[in-house]
């Protein structure tokens, strides 16, 4: 292993840190990008920033288009692979890549993670994506996780671990203190020692407690077999004894097996985190300077599925806890375990908020910096399993990335609360946030393009406006092997049947995300991120370490009552925010209401910002709870007492509305339902129907609607079911996203709230711009369109002050006449495995009713001639062929033209113009899923003979 290492180091010194960078290698897709956004950001009417609009919509560049996490089991890739599958991403129009290297597979053809054969192999994907116009995320690390074989071994993570043991009290007595069993192998410190009275039923009573910590002998040093006693001279009783040491956890990264064996780092220690970002960054930044901030757009930092049992830790924290929060921690530590103590929730926050200052300046500011430095941006999923806040954090990196694919009416906090912090805090860039998207929306080997198209429309929704697909396997293998496959992803690549549909679908994406970036979000609803409250309940996170946030159903309610809404925390509120015309103003983002959802546990600071904003004229709601304590240990007496008589000021204590000054606020305590997490699924769920308002949250809707006007309302339907919206503002441009997140088509009118009186339709599936069929201006003076949408439909409307003379309303597509296609259908079916079968079919059936294709997964060629009437065919019609109920995808040939592909409802494809009168030849192909094929295998398919030279015969199993 030393051997390794000293090789990869002795790479590091031929090519030296600080390497002279050559000018920079043009990405023409960038470049694109920057002149659109520039024409946009230099139009002055709104005749100019619409024709800006469409020339991104006509063709947008590879930053809208989606991207994929690009897996590279054991790195085992060549130059030819690298080239070849770039160039399928960009034929179905992907916008780049992020490579992420991962476990072996093959026994042989593995190339070792930060060696020179890896580097050059990184080298030849970016200047190949360079030539084709695709983006690169390099990785830092191997598998995820921050860290790699270079991380100094005090720089490796660590976590303060409690142990316990039993003593009776009554004299004194040098006793053992036992180690923790946890991280056995690893390096322990023995930082404090606790005695907690055990009550009459055993458990520890924390409101009884004796330091022991000055008794302490032996080294208080790292060791993985450390001996230490402490003298103790209890009085009498049962008493808990318990020890926290800090520990080296020996994490890895995860989904790695390379040599020499990576070391996740010491995500709170910020000198740590540079050693380890410079490590592999400058090595990027000498190979692949000349392409940074063009073809290397971005760093990548995963999600932070960190070892953190009992609490994320590092070394000589309890001095800098002493120093930032004026205590010193040992003696409560026992209350970040057990309940009890009065003291417990002021140090539980003190703690929480610690570990957030932490975080922020080690793994957020240090990555944020080094990426601005060297021209790249840093793009994270700030992550609700870290310490630091997500709204805060969100702000900071220049690319936040959130995760979690829903594919129903199903609005996700998490979401909100990274889209809230990238556009709330002030950047000199305009930040956007992506998604590692659609990981979980279905089991494997089932997911359609309709579904991913669902998850889409979400995350529009949400405000995500870049996709990275999870995603593409590298595989030499040219069809499906499940047992050399990932667990978790979906394969959106070319082993899959539906691969020659998905430039449909990646069109769609890149024009609604391109028109979902511009301008800024309208949302007239601030809702209060309560993490005060959650750091003083809880330090521990017993369902998968995630830092749940108990919003409840009221993100949903929200949504679906027809108000949007964006996320604050306090920081924000106490340094960022101002009130004016009524109106809470942060970035310039307006809002007329506050919520405060179960809001327990608050600072002064943020309820004055409370306070001045309801006296200026807005409008505050406190849902279930009015802020009881105030936050940490110092001085909560007095700041309780200040927080008292702010209350009894702004509300009605018991319960309804009150008049403060120009302002109103409403105390409504049985609106309930703030319940902490109990498990944690990331996975997606069926759509079902909204369920009604209960009576408190029905009067909720009610008082707001007295306050504020909804953004979006359906006029025969209070509560929507799924079809929802997001509104953004575009220079003078007001635009609308309506997409229909249900199983249902919807025929109906809308209410926007907009003065605009002038719609026109953007159709993201087909790029088609018309005219609105029909609109009307309300009484009120908003604007009621019709809305027409199938089931997953959505489309954009813009509203402008003027017409465009230029646009026509789309042909109405309504059938009048049903002329049923029957006949024998000639079919050929080609799938995996070298299934080939021709069949006549007097009807059309389901496959897997067929014995011999009951585990077909690939395509079947359909073939018949029809009459058309040669009447009907002079008539002055819009023809559709309705395909029906379709498994998955399909394409139609009329008399050998090609007529459209189709992958989601309604399976119809316009023929009008290929159909003559007398015989039409109907060719339609049909592809289903992989499922089919991978349910039916009964033992491993075999690496094929011709890639076993490079490869081997066999494979490990993960």
């Amino acid at each position: 292993m030393k051997k390794n290492i000293l090789g990869l180091l002795a790479v590091f010194a031929v090519l030296g840190y600080g390497t002279v960078v050559a000018a920079p290698c043009i990405n023409v897709e960038h470049q694109r990008a920057e002149t659109l956004a520039a024409q946009l950001d230099q139009a002055k009417t709104m005749a100019e920033t619409l024709a800006a609009l469409k020339a991104g919509w006509d063709n947008p560049p590879a930053t809208y288009r989606p991207h994929t996490r690009w897996w590279w089991p054991g790195n085992a890739v060549t130059k030819e692979g690298i080239a070849w599958q770039l160039e399928q991403m960009k034929e179905k129009g992907f916008g780049g890549v992020e490579i992420m290297s991962f476990l072996k597979i093959y026994e042989k053809g593995n190339i070792e993670f930060g060696s020179p054969e890896f580097f050059d192999m990184v080298h030849y994907a970016v200047t190949k994506a360079q030539e084709l116009g695709l983006e690169v995320t390099p990785p830092l690390g191997p598998g995820w996780n921050h860290g790699h074989a270079w991380v100094k071994e005090e720089n490796r993570s660590k976590v303060l671990v409690m142990a316990e043991q039993e003593l009776k009290g009554g004299q004194a007595v040098d006793c053992e203190v036992k180690a923790p069993t946890d991280y056995v192998r690893q390096g322990r410190k023995l930082e404090a020692v606790v005695a907690v009275k055990l009550d009459a039923q055993g458990k520890p009573d924390c409101s009884q407690r004796v330091d022991l910590s000055a008794g302490i002998k032996g080294a208080k040093e790292f060791s993985p077999r450390p001996q230490n006693q402490v003298t103790t001279d209890l009085p009498v009783g049962r008493w808990k004894i318990m020890s926290f040491w800090t520990v080296f956890t020996g994490q890895k990264c995860a989904c790695e097996d390379y040599d020499p064996p990576s070391a996740v780092v010491d995500h709170l220690d910020k000198k740590a985190v540079r050693q380890y970002v410079e490590t592999t960054g400058e090595r990027y930044r000498a190979l692949l300077g000349e392409h940074f901030g063009q073809t290397v757009d971005s760093f990548f930092g995963d999600s932070y599925e960190l070892k953190q049992e009992d609490f994320l830790w590092s070394a000589n924290l309890f001095e800098r806890f002493q120093k930032e929060m004026g205590y010193d921690l040992r003696p409560y530590l026992p209350l970040l375990k057990y309940d009890g103590a009065p003291e417990t929730p002021y140090v539980r926050y003190d703690f929480g908020h610690f570990q957030h200052l932490l975080g922020m300046e080690a793994a957020v500011d240090v990555l944020t910096d080094y990426c601005a430095e060297i021209g790249v941006q840093m793009r994270q999923q700030s992550h609700y399993r870290f310490t630091a806040e997500l709204i805060e954090a969100s702000g900071r990196f220049q690319r936040p990335e959130t995760e979690n694919t829903k594919r129903s009416f199903d609005p996700i906090f998490w979401h909100k609360l990274t889209t809230s912090g990238a556009q709330l805090y002030p950047s000199k860039d305009k930040r956007w946030v992506s998604a590692e998207a659609f990981t979980f929306i279905n089991t494997k080997y089932r997911t359609t393009l309709e579904q991913i198209k669902q998850g889409t429309d979400l995350f529009l929704r949400d405000g995500i406006t870049q996709f990275y697909n999870h995603g593409y396997f590298y595989t030499p293998e040219k069809e499906l092997a499940p047992a050399r496959d990932l667990i978790w992803m979906n394969r959106i690549s070319h082993v899959n049947t539906w691969w020659p549909w998905y430039r449909g679908l990646a069109d769609y994406q890149a024009r609604a995300a391109y028109l979902s970036r511009q301008g800024r979000a309208e949302a007239g609803v601030l809702l209060y991120s309560p993490m005060p409250t959650v750091w003083s309940e809880r330090a521990e996170f017993p369902c998968s370490n995630v830092r749940d946030v108990p919003f409840g159903k009221l993100p949903k309610i929200l949504i679906a009552s027809g108000y949007d809404f964006d996320c604050v925390n306090d920081d924000l509120l106490q340094h960022h925010a101002e009130v004016r015309d009524g109106k809470l103003v942060i970035n310039g983002y307006a809002y007329a209401v506050l919520i405060l959802p179960r809001v327990r546990f608050l600072a002064p600071e943020t309820l004055a910002v409370v306070e001045r904003f309801a006296r200026g004229g807005g409008t505050v709601f406190a849902l279930n709870t009015l802020p009881q304590k105030a936050i940490g240990l110092l001085q909560h007496v007095e700041h309780e007492q200040q927080l008292a008589a702010m209350i009894e000021t702004l509300f009605d204590t018991k319960s309804g509305a009150k008049e403060v000054g120009a302002g109103l606020t409403y105390f409504l305590p049985d609106c309930d339902g703030f319940d902490y997490l109990t498990k944690w699924s990331p996975g997606s769920v069926e759509w079902s129907a909204t369920e009604p308002l209960n009576p408190a949250y029905a009067k909720f809707i009610a008082a707001l609607r007295e306050r504020l006007t909804p953004d979006f309302e359906i006029a025969d339907k209070p509560l929507s079911d799924g079809l929802t919206f997001r509104h953004t503002r575009i220079g003078s441009v007001d635009t609308w996203f309506v997409c229909n997140l249900q199983t249902n088509a919807v025929q109906t009118e809308v209410i926007l709230n907009t003065k605009e009186r002038y719609p026109q339709i953007w159709n993201p599936m087909t790029g088609q711009i018309h005219a609105a069929a029909k609109s009307r201006v309300t009484a009120d003076g908003r604007l009621a369109l019709a809305v027409d949408l199938h089931p997953w439909e959505s489309c954009f409307t813009l509203l402008t002050a003027q017409p465009d003379e230029t646009l026509r309303p789309a042909r109405e597509l309504r059938p009048e006449t049903l002329l049923p296609v029957t006949g024998t259908w000639a079919v050929e079916f080609n799938g995996l495995g070298g299934i080939q079968k021709q069949l006549e079919l007097p009807k059309l059936v389901d496959w897997t009713t067929l014995p011999e294709l009951k585990n077909f997964s690939g395509t079947a060629q359909y073939a018949l001639d029809v009459e058309l009437p040669a009447k009907l065919a002079s008539e002055n019609k819009i023809v559709l062929l309705d395909l029906g109920e379709v498994h998955e995808v399909a394409q139609v040939w009329i008399n050998g033209v090609a007529a459209g592909k189709v992958w989601m409802q309604p399976y119809q494809v316009d023929v009008t113009k290929l159909l003559k009168p007398g015989t039409n030849k109907i060719q339609i192909t049909v592809a289903n899923l992989l499922w089919n094929y991978a349910a039916g295998l009964t033992k491993p398919t075999p690496i094929p003979q011709e890639l076993q030279a490079r490869y081997g015969a066999t494979w490990k199993q993960h």
